[in-house]
């Protein structure tokens, strides 16, 4: 039978030990590389020194790429079941040059699963560059876009700055009970709103579109409002934040995990 002390020394060493492999997972740069072991994968230094030679395709929305883009990559969102066919004729364009995919960053897997689907097809010469976007931004503002334009140097938002305009639901829905006349934004699609109005029908329901959207930053400034924006899953108003900032909306805010986290919590209600 264990002594107390040889407990408390197994329990310690137990500890230890996942804390160590946590620390490690915490330290991998690039922890989807193993689960895509068979691809190859390309970082800042070599896309830079190879930039003139590389098709560099973006994998994400077209909202994503028009809000901010590797200069030059081509768009193929890998969502829509024509992306294989894009692809392919992208590839018989370019029939000998390298092809780096790319998405948001470090933990971002539609990189991977687009250069695992392309590899599929029987394409080959294929990379991930699974730095993403924001290293390459950060790294060489002078081959980024940010809203159709060469990125200057403290234009891209930091998650401190992003946060600061993030509210939990519940603060989410008090902040804007005690706001005069707030302008409240839905840019969810219809098929997620699913007929359903979270604020009683005084919502403006619109796709995620600046042009769209312009209608309401415009009132926003004029008439000194702030604007509430919902999304369905806190994902889509990172992006829309570079053009509240481009716009110079005075106030807005954003709730924390979109539609889908307030549904949550009234249905444990």
């Amino acid at each position: 039978m264990k002594t107390f002390p040889s407990l408390l020394i197994a329990f310690l060493t137990l500890i230890f030990t996942a804390t160590a492999v946590r620390a490690a997972d915490d330290a991998d740069p690039f922890p989807l590389r193993k689960s895509y072991p068979t691809l190859k994968t390309m970082e800042v230094e070599e896309l830079d020194r190879r930039f003139a030679d590389v098709v560099v395709v973006d994998v994400r929305s077209a909202y994503e790429y028009e809000t901010l883009r590797i200069k030059g990559a081509k768009l193929v969102p890998i969502g829509p079941p024509e992306f294989d066919e894009q692809i392919k004729a992208l590839r018989n364009e370019n029939p000998s040059s390298p092809m780096a995919f790319y998405c948001n960053g470090h933990t971002c897997a539609k990189a991977y699963q687009a250069a695992q689907r392309a590899s599929q097809d029987g394409l080959t010469n294929l990379f991930v560059f699974d730095p993403g976007v924001f290293d390459w931004a950060t790294a060489h503002p002078e081959r980024a876009e940010l809203l159709g334009k060469t990125v200057e140097p403290g234009k891209l938002i930091s998650e401190k700055k992003f946060a600061q305009h993030l509210l939990a639901p519940e603060a989410f829905m008090q902040k804007l009970m005690n706001t005069p006349n707030p302008i409240i934004i839905d840019i969810r699609d219809a098929f997620q709103r699913e007929g359903l109005s979270l604020f009683n029908m005084r919502e403006h329901f619109t796709p995620l579109d600046n042009q769209a959207l312009k209608t309401y930053t415009e009132r926003a400034k004029a008439e000194n409002r702030a604007l509430f924006v919902v999304d369905a899953t806190g994902r889509q108003v990172q992006w829309l934040q570079y053009f509240l900032e481009d716009q110079g909306v005075p106030e807005y805010y954003f709730m924390k995990g979109g539609a889908k986290a307030y549904y949550d919590i009234m249905n444990k209600r």
